[in-house]
């Protein structure tokens, strides 16, 4: 779940009163998955940020592929499953650097972007065509930024403290994607994240 999109994608939409969307998510292998949830505890318990923790439901560490809106959720998940018939493989990509969206709040670990995390955002963005006008304007293949949210503050004097912070204890790793999954995001009358839900996954061969 990209924070940093969900935050700028449903502020822009706030005036369609969006409550509930669908993020299709790449999820990493079990080390580089517990390495960023340190990361999301070491910013609560510095007290720089408790909002990954603050989500209810099934959150993960991730890279958000795509984020639909104002689609039933029997149309996306058909969609889903016939997806998981289309060959991908699991790949292995470098966490390069600690970054921050200056507007949002939102601390991140940069991802290099090869060929490969381009084919799965270019994929999916395809795949989905029919329901593309649903699609988030921050998911279309020239505007990605891959990453994966570590927290998101309340002012930028609160975000660059928490930049620091984890600019101090991260280090490079590899990040292997193990699955590509489908979640259901739930929305508060002010458009903040406040749940998401597992709905199904495509495990990727090696």
């Amino acid at each position: 779940m990209g924070i940093n999109v969900w935050y700028n994608f449903t502020k822009d939409v706030k005036e369609h009163s969006m409550t509930t969307g669908y993020s299709i998510e790449l999820l990493f292998d079990d080390e580089f998955s517990a390495y960023v949830t340190e990361l999301w505890q070491s910013c609560k318990k510095n007290n720089f940020s408790h909002y990954m923790q603050s989500i209810k439901g099934d959150v993960t560490p991730h890279i958000a592929l795509s984020l639909y809106e104002g689609v039933h959720e029997e149309k996306i998940t058909s969609l889903f499953k016939r997806y998981k018939n289309v060959k991908e493989r699991s790949a292995s990509f470098e966490s390069t650097a600690v970054c921050m969206f200056k507007d949002t709040f939102v601390t991140y670990i940069n991802v290099n972007v090869n060929r490969n995390m381009l084919n799965y955002f270019e994929n999916v963005y395809n795949f989905f065509a029919e329901i593309s006008d649903n699609c988030s304007p921050y998911y279309v293949p020239s505007m990605i930024i891959p990453h994966i949210s570590i927290s998101k503050c309340t002012s930028l004097q609160e975000a660059k403290t928490c930049w620091n912070h984890i600019a101090d204890v991260f280090e490079r790793k590899t990040l292997t994607v193990k699955k590509i999954a489908l979640f259901r995001l739930i929305f508060d009358d002010e458009h903040k994240l406040t749940e998401c839900n597992f709905l199904d996954e495509k495990i990727l061969t090696d």
